[in-house]
């Protein structure tokens, strides 16, 4: 299931979870809900044009419920070695299975003006750049709800992957030619690499 960004959009531990306790109404027994476990399985950078990049995020999603949970959405804050440069929201309409797992994937649409707050971090760290993502994944209990969401917590850290794609990239003349009229893609491709790009490239 793929999270659908509203904005411009993780190695992690598994993270343990609470119980929570949802009354179905008054005079009824206490139902328990439990919330989702999520975990980090891999960070992937694609779509790369001239005007950004999408970076996707792809998670493990548990549900120990006897009920679908339908995924709501995430909200989350991206940094580029500790420094942020976006916070967004994605929203979907998918949902976890009863006593089931699904992957999800969050994808974070980035501009290059945003990834270039980082531009010393990226060049320090020679185009693979760690990052931190924080925020949540949302999760309404289906019609169990009575109109309660679940909210998850998240942190995933890692690495991101940002050499490798420009050096994928930069294998179509095409593609590569398109990136370079852009003075901002020019300067990612730049910093990605670690060096400037001059000669055939300037024409």
């Amino acid at each position: 299931m793929k999270i659908s960004p509203s904005q411009a959009s993780l190695h992690c531990p598994a993270i343990s979870c609470s119980l929570l306790l949802l009354a179905l109404a008054p005079g009824c027994a206490v139902l328990d809900i439990q919330q989702p476990t999520v975990s980090f399985r891999s960070v992937s950078v694609e779509d790369l044009s001239p005007s950004g990049l999408t970076a996707n995020f792809d998670i493990d999603v548990q549900n120990p419920n006897v009920f679908e949970i339908p995924v709501n959405g995430a909200a989350y804050k991206l940094s580029l070695s500790g420094i942020q440069v976006i916070e967004g929201e994605a929203s979907s309409s998918g949902s976890i299975p009863a006593k089931g797992a699904l992957p999800v994937t969050v994808p974070v649409r980035l501009q290059f003006e945003q990834i270039l707050q980082a531009e010393k971090e990226i060049l320090k760290s020679g185009g693979n750049v760690p990052f931190d993502l924080d925020g949540a994944l949302e999760f309404s209990a289906g019609k169990l709800s009575l109109g309660k969401t679940i909210k998850v917590p998240l942190h995933f850290s890692g690495t991101l992957p940002l050499r490798d794609a420009v050096t994928h990239a930069m294998r179509d003349p095409a593609s590569l030619a398109d990136l370079l009229r852009e003075p901002m893609a020019r300067k990612f491709l730049e910093s990605a690499i670690g060096h400037k790009l001059g000669g055939i490239f300037d024409r």
